[in-house]
């Protein structure tokens, strides 16, 4: 049985060697949202051509275009993407929300849960950079 030193040494190599994949026969794919910097990531699922005719020797093939599907991988799936899962993910929609005014910055986290993971050294390695302060939803 490992240390709890060990598991956490080889958790840490895990995490510091996670990196975007590819899906198999497929390309990521973003589709613009309501505003520019809003990008909606779909996946292109490249299909075979179908065999629509011809002949043994001299076969006729129709293409199929790629089917789109929402991707839900978030960065894992783009192989583009720099992975530091000590930084979190990227405030996409930092702006889009602000632009709302109807949020309010908190002064830290507010749970019991997140307050006493703060507080744990067994977690400490494990912790986002927090860039931003927490926010929460206006009054009314």
């Amino acid at each position: 049985m490992s240390t709890r030193r060990e598991q956490r040494q080889q958790a840490q190599q895990f995490i510091n060697e996670l990196a975007g994949e590819a899906y198999p026969n497929s390309t990521r794919h973003y589709q613009v949202g309501s505003s520019d910097d809003i990008k909606v990531a779909m996946r292109l699922i490249h299909q075979h051509d179908s065999l629509v005719g011809g002949t043994e020797e001299n076969p006729l093939f129709e293409p199929n275009p790629p089917i789109p599907v929402y991707d839900t991988s978030g960065p894992y799936g783009d192989p583009q993407s720099a992975i530091d899962v000590h930084k979190g993910l990227a405030p996409l929609r930092k702006n889009w929300i602000d632009s709302r005014d109807d949020t309010v910055e908190l002064s830290g986290v507010t749970s019991a849960f997140a307050k006493a993971r703060e507080q744990d050294i067994f977690t400490e390695d494990f912790r986002f950079v927090r860039a931003a302060k927490p926010k929460k939803s206006q009054t009314g």
